[in-house]
C-alpha cells in the first residue's frame, strides 16, 4: 500500500469526479492490473492511495483512522510522541 498526501481537494482538479466514498468522503477509484487507486477528498488535503493486496474494507478502515494538522492553526498539531508513535 501506499499513501500520499497533496495539498488541495481533488475536487477542484479537471476530471475528477467522485465515484463513491471511502471511509464517509467522497473518493474516484481507478482499478489497476495489480490492484486499485483511490482519490479521497479531505477537503484541505487529497489522500491519494494505491493497493494490490488489500480488501477495499481494510483501506477505508486505514482512511478513516487518518487526521491531518493544519499548518496555520497550531491547535491541530500532534506532540511528537502521537505523531511517531515508538521513535
Amino acid at each position: 500500500m501506499d499513501i500520499a498526501v497533496l495539498d488541495g481537494s481533488p475536487s477542484k482538479r479537471a476530471g475528477w469526479r467522485a465515484d463513491r466514498t471511502m471511509a464517509g468522503r467522497p473518493a474516484q477509484c481507478t482499478d489497476l492490473v495489480d490492484g486499485y487507486r483511490c482519490a479521497v477528498d479531505f477537503g484541505e488535503f487529497t489522500v491519494d492511495v494505491g493497493s494490490g493486496t488489500v480488501p477495499r474494507a481494510e483501506l477505508a478502515k486505514v482512511v478513516a483512522s487518518m487526521s491531518f494538522a493544519v499548518w496555520g492553526d497550531p491547535a491541530t498539531w500532534y506532540d511528537i510522541d502521537a505523531a511517531i508513535p515508538g521513535r
